[in-house]
């Protein structure tokens, strides 16, 4: 590729976004000047201190101000509540705009960790066809964990519903034309959010037995508490 080429797909609009920040950060630092169209005002989420990466956002660390329309930050919060309960994966210095790409989001494909639920851990189980619902998961999916046991390990062939209402944090994709990939829609485990306690049963049921997940509705759906089953429940 050309010099004249990168300049013009890469260099140029990484400078006019440059730009524009330092002209959105400058009107709110200096609390605004004379607008071309002044009465054309949107509200733009600011920081009220400065504030580290890797921070979790409350109210109290925000404000909104109104900035003319021409000096709005692109891609800028509009409200403090998109902001709230958000990680930040870049520092904000006082008075900066809070914008999405300083925000750990699902689109911003930024570290898991920044995806991690307070008071929550990530931990993996593999999954097939069958196990993982057919390849049809999405990041954000809500599922149930089911534990299936034999009579070694549970006296009698068992069924348990270990958990409800789980977040699936991750996929774990596989690339290429390995046919047991394809079957399960292209992953080959989840990554879900659990608390610890529950991470720890969940890390002794795959250990010693089986993990069947069951999609939740897209509403939530009611939970059911713990639920055990037994081969008693088809003998007559």
């Amino acid at each position: 590729m050309d010099r004249r080429r990168i300049l013009r797909l890469f260099l140029l609009p990484a400078l006019a976004g440059l730009a524009a920040s330092m002209l959105a950060y400058g009107y709110l630092k200096t609390g605004g000047g004379r607008s071309a169209n002044p009465e054309v005002v949107v509200p733009v989420v600011v920081a009220k201190q400065a504030i580290g990466a890797r921070t979790r956002l409350t109210a109290e660390m925000l404000t909104v101000k109104k900035v003319p329309q021409e000096y709005a930050w692109r891609g800028a919060l509009s409200s403090v509540d998109q902001a709230v309960g958000r990680v930040t994966v870049l520092p904000l210095a006082e008075g900066e705009p809070v914008v999405k790409s300083a925000l750990a989001l699902p689109e911003n494909k930024s570290a898991l960790a920044f995806h991690v639920p307070r008071g929550f851990r990530a931990t993996t189980i593999a999954v097939n066809e069958l196990s993982g619902v057919a390849g049809r998961l999405e990041v954000g999916d809500r599922v149930d964990l089911v534990g299936i046991f034999n009579q070694d390990v549970a006296g009698t062939p068992k069924s348990i519903l270990l958990l409800e209402d789980v977040e699936v944090l991750a996929l774990g994709r596989e690339e290429g034309s390995d046919p047991k990939a394809k079957a399960s829609g292209g992953y080959r485990s989840i990554t879900v959010a659990v608390k610890p306690d529950q991470a720890v049963l969940l890390a002794l049921a795959v250990e010693r037995g089986r993990i069947q997940v069951l999609l939740r509705p897209a509403d939530g759906g009611e939970r059911r508490g713990r639920v055990v089953v037994t081969d008693d429940a088809f003998r007559n």
